[in-house]
């Protein structure tokens, strides 16, 4: 088997992670619409974010480790990792949902895109360089 560079290997991981993320984005976008879109009166522009991370982070580290990173050390403690990191993560959502839309008079729709796109680029150097430092991209999961 011909052993692929560091560059390669950076490259495809994140190829992976965003088809992954890229996926994630796509429903957790078409899920804020709908929420938006269905339930505004109700749950307002911020809740919606929240109820699609609720569903989303579970999904994301499945896909993460089986697709994206492949880490070989303990999937429980790895997920109490991800998720601590990811909620860390998530209040960032919200609030940058109110900056743009309170303060910058966006939509909510256009600043949960712009949202996502400031999220999933965190995420990624969050996830890489903390949560799952310890693989090496290119092994399986065991």
């Amino acid at each position: 088997m011909l052993a692929t560079g560091p560059k390669k290997s950076r490259l495809r991981l994140v190829l992976r992670y965003g088809v992954v993320g890229g996926a994630g984005a796509a429903f957790s976008f078409l899920a804020y619409y709908w929420l938006v879109g269905s339930f505004s009166d109700t749950l307002g522009y911020v809740w919606p974010s929240v109820m699609v991370a609720l569903v989303w982070f579970p999904a994301a580290f499945f896909l993460h480790i089986r697709f994206v990173f492949f880490t070989p050390v303990s999937v429980s403690r790895a997920f109490v990792k991800f998720l601590s990191a990811q909620w860390a993560l998530f209040f960032l959502g919200p609030l940058t949902l109110v900056i743009l839309v309170e303060l910058l008079g966006r939509r909510p729709i256009v600043a949960y895109g712009v949202s996502i796109a400031f999220i999933s680029f965190t995420s990624f150097l969050v996830s890489r360089l903390l949560v799952f430092r310890t693989q090496s991209p290119g092994s399986p999961l065991r």
